[in-house]
C-alpha cells in the first residue's frame, strides 16, 4: 500500500558543485493499495514561486506490506523545468 509521498526541488551537480537543496515540498497522504506486480499512476501536485529555471525532482514514496513493515523507495528522480505561468490580461493581479 503506497502510504505517503514527499520530495524536494535541487538545483542540479555543475561541474564540481554538488546539487543544492532549492525547496522542500510538502508530504502527501495516500493510502492507496496498488497489487503486487501492478504499476499505479497517481497525481502529486505543488506550488512554487520560483524563478524559470531546470531544477531535479526527486519523489520518495513510502509502502508498506501486508505484515504492516514500512519502506522508502524513489518514486521519481528527473529534470523538470519552472515555466512562467501563462499570462492574461483578464488577470486581476496583473
Amino acid at each position: 500500500m503506497l502510504r505517503f509521498v514527499g520530495g524536494a526541488l535541487w538545483k542540479p551537480e555543475m561541474g564540481n558543485q554538488p546539487a543544492q537543496l532549492v525547496s522542500n515540498l510538502s508530504t502527501v497522504q495516500y493510502n492507496t493499495a496498488i497489487p503486487s506486480g501492478d504499476g499505479e499512476s497517481l497525481t502529486y501536485s505543488f506550488t512554487q514561486d520560483l524563478h524559470p529555471q531546470d531544477l531535479q525532482l526527486r519523489l520518495a514514496a513510502i509502502i508498506s506490506d501486508q505484515a504492516g513493515n514500512f519502506y522508502t523507495i524513489s518514486a521519481f528522480n528527473e529534470t523538470v523545468s519552472v515555466v512562467e505561468a501563462p499570462m492574461s490580461f483578464f488577470d486581476p493581479q496583473m
